[in-house]
């Protein structure tokens, strides 16, 4: 069975996001955001998890 997930694709100017946040097998909450800028360059990422029983607080 498919975890959930959500994709998000943001454009800022010439800085393109994308964020990503799924269940994971462990029930916590896994989110990630990765920036690029208009040459496909990484200029940023952001990653972390959340407890799932905490969910309800956010």
């Amino acid at each position: 069975m498919a975890m959930p997930r959500l994709q998000l694709q943001m454009t800022s100017g010439d800085r393109y996001y994308d964020l990503t946040a799924a269940v994971g097998e462990d029930g916590n909450l896994q989110v990630e955001v990765i920036g690029v800028n208009a040459n496909g360059e990484q200029i940023g990422e952001l990653e972390g998890s959340l407890p799932g029983a905490d969910l309800r607080l956010i």
